[in-house]
């Protein structure tokens, strides 16, 4: 027998099954972002769904942890989502606009907190799941952050330097501590104007991740430079290749990385990422410091759609 509409309706509301543990391409579009395409690199399919838990929603934070954090597009509803049990935790409403977004640990953990940072308003807001308002931190003046991540269950923070902080929760009134201090020259070539920065985890490291842009807007992605928090001494180390095995991936905001052993089609050595207002996805081979580009879902319209890496993961795996 043939599927039913109520069988059809209840696939389209829910995110593509896997078999294994990979980050999926996630495209966020339709004329009211009502609309999610979710990319399979080991398929090279596309699953177009549409989940309510996600329609009008912006993804503000999309790291490994399996848990999204969504905030309205009309409105400052601000909530947790887990991609795999479909479980939405309400959080409370930012009342400002925010730059950066991090998940500390997943909602079970006790020390969890959801953090926003804003550089305009030189604050943070944080909360932990089942509080009723954020609190909100003013930065010191030294504390305007690039990007920032969860590492440990604790929240870590770049500055412009490349100084990288650690928030002390356990404290009255958080505090930033300086961990290692940023690198010693601007270590880009000369003609490189503009660099985005990423710190994430990856296999029990902490990694910082150059994006060099050059071209007529600065938007043309050069290369890229790793490096590794080594805590025992102080420093970030420059990583010169990865292992053939391990896969980093980028967007606009989160990043993310796995063994490219676990998924066939993963390219080991190389960096994925995506570029803003743009469908295509990018592959940087870090041996032979080549792009080649793919177009994931051509129907697609490039005008408002959004991408993101998500992973699927249950907090017991």
């Amino acid at each position: 027998m043939g599927a039913t509409e109520d069988d059809k309706r209840l696939l389209m509301s829910r995110p593509p099954l896997a078999a294994r543990e990979y980050p999926w391409l996630l495209i966020v579009h339709g004329k009211h972002i009502q609309l999610q395409t979710f990319y399979s690199i080991s398929e090279d399919r596309c699953y177009v769904r549409k989940i309510p838990q996600l329609c009008n929603k912006m993804l503000c934070y999309s790291g490994a942890s399996g848990w999204l954090v969504l905030e309205g597009r009309y409105s400052d509803e601000c909530s947790l989502f887990n991609l795999v049990s479909m479980e939405e935790i309400q959080l409370p409403e930012p009342e400002s606009d925010y730059d950066e977004c991090v998940l500390t640990s997943p909602p079970s953990d006790q020390n969890c907190r959801v953090v926003f940072t804003s550089n305009k308003n030189h604050s943070l807001v944080f909360c932990r799941p089942g509080d009723s308002e954020f609190v909100e931190q003013s930065l010191e003046d030294g504390d305007y952050l690039s990007c920032s991540t969860a590492f440990e269950g604790k929240f870590y923070g770049l500055r412009q330097d490349n100084t990288l902080v650690v928030l002390d929760f356990s404290a009255p009134k958080p505090q930033f501590r300086q961990i290692i201090s940023g690198l010693l020259s601007n270590p880009c070539p000369p003609d490189i104007m503009r660099s985005q920065t990423y710190i994430f985890e990856s296999c029990g490291e902490l990694l910082l991740v150059l994006k060099m842009l050059h071209g007529l807007f600065l938007e043309e992605v050069y290369g890229f430079l790793i490096y590794r928090a080594d805590f025992s001494a102080s420093t970030w180390a420059e990583v010169k290749s990865m292992s053939e095995e391990m896969a980093i991936f980028l967007d606009s905001h989160d990043a993310m990385s796995i063994s490219a052993t676990k998924c066939n089609g993963i390219r080991g050595n190389s960096i994925y990422f995506t570029r803003g207002k743009d469908r295509c996805l990018y592959v940087y081979d870090l041996e032979y410091q080549r792009i080649s580009i793919s177009l994931p879902s051509p129907t697609v319209s490039r005008s408002g759609s959004v991408l993101h890496w998500v992973m699927r993961r249950t907090e017991t795996q």
